[in-house]
This record gives structure tokens, C-alpha cells and sequence, in this order.
């Protein structure tokens, strides 16, 4: 948050003794880090998107960990907090993960030939985490997994040839 945001809504940025103890940040950081699902590499976008859905639908089961995934996603944009590196190395891998599967469908004839896969699996990352953090707000009022259902549906069907999306088979 920049200062003058901050001097505008009359906020501040909590000191570290108001967040977590710095004695259980690697405690945090290592727990996060043990529960991210590892999936195959997918055959498709479909089945990329699934992937992606099905961990939509895992976090929702599991609302205090995927809270504090949050808190320690935020937190670790500064480049001295202890899950900085992971937090890059992850989203470095889930671009990968679905950009792969993306190219290789691109490759193969089932995407459009001028599709940026970098770039949509970069914005499916964003907009996955952007939605989590709205669930996380209202998790009894906002239905996560579907609205990215939708998402990813209307996604692939702008990218793919033939205009099928997540229910094609």
C-alpha cells in the first residue's frame, strides 16, 4: 500500500508484532507449502481447466488453509518474507502447467492459431486467486467453484476452433 493511499482511507500497515509471530512464519510457509496439490500433466485445455477446477473445489472444503494461503500469498510479495521465493517458484509452475497444455493444443490444431498461452494461463492465475479472495470474504454467499466454472468455460470456448468448452468431450 503506498503512503499516500494509506493517508487517504486513514490506514495503516500493521507492524509485525500485529501479524503473524516471525517465530511461525516458516512454521506457516512450510504447512502452505505441503498442501498444494501436484496434478498430472494435463492431455488438454480441458482437462487443464478441470485441474484447475477441481482445485477450486478442494480449497472451498478447506477455508481456514486456504484463508491463510491468502494472508501468505499477500505477504509474501515482499521479497524478504520467508515464502517469497515459493510463491514465485508456484505461480512459475502453474503458468507453466497450463500454458504447456495450451501449447501443445495450439500445436496440435485444437486452439487458435493466434492464442497467447502465456498469457491466458498468466490471466487464469489471476483470476483464480481473484476469486478465491472474494469467497474468502463471503464464502456462504459466493459460490467460488462456479463462477470460475463459468470463467474457464467461456475461456476455452473463445479459444478453441470449433468454440467447445469445458463440457465437450
Amino acid at each position: 500500500m503506498t503512503r499516500e493511499a494509506a493517508s487517504t482511507y486513514g490506514l495503516r500497515r500493521p507492524e509485525r508484532s500485529e501479524r503473524t509471530p516471525p517465530s511461525s512464519e516458516p512454521a506457516i510457509t512450510a504447512i502452505t507449502m505441503a498442501t498444494v496439490p501436484v496434478k498430472s500433466t494435463p492431455a488438454s485445455p480441458a482437462e487443464a481447466f478441470a485441474q484447475i477446477l477441481d482445485l477450486a473445489e478442494h480449497n472451498t472444503r478447506r477455508p481456514g488453509r486456504t484463508k491463510m494461503f491468502n494472508v501468505l500469498a499477500a505477504e509474501a510479495g515482499d521479497p524478504g518474507h520467508p515464502a517469497h521465493p515459493f510463491f514465485v517458484r508456484r505461480y512459475a509452475a502453474v503458468v507453466g502447467h497450463v500454458a504447456g497444455a495450451l501449447e501443445h493444443a495450439k500445436a496440435a490444431g485444437g486452439l487458435k492459431q493466434d492464442t497467447d498461452c502465456v498469457g491466458v494461463a498468466e490471466e487464469l492465475a489471476a483470476v483464480m486467486d481473484g476469486l478465491q479472495l472474494q469467497w474468502a470474504l463471503n464464502p456462504g454467499h459466493y459460490d467460488m467453484t462456479t463462477r470460475l466454472r463459468r470463467y474457464l468455460d467461456r475461456t476455452l470456448r473463445s479459444l478453441t476452433g470449433d468454440g467447445s468448452g469445458l463440457n465437450a468431450k
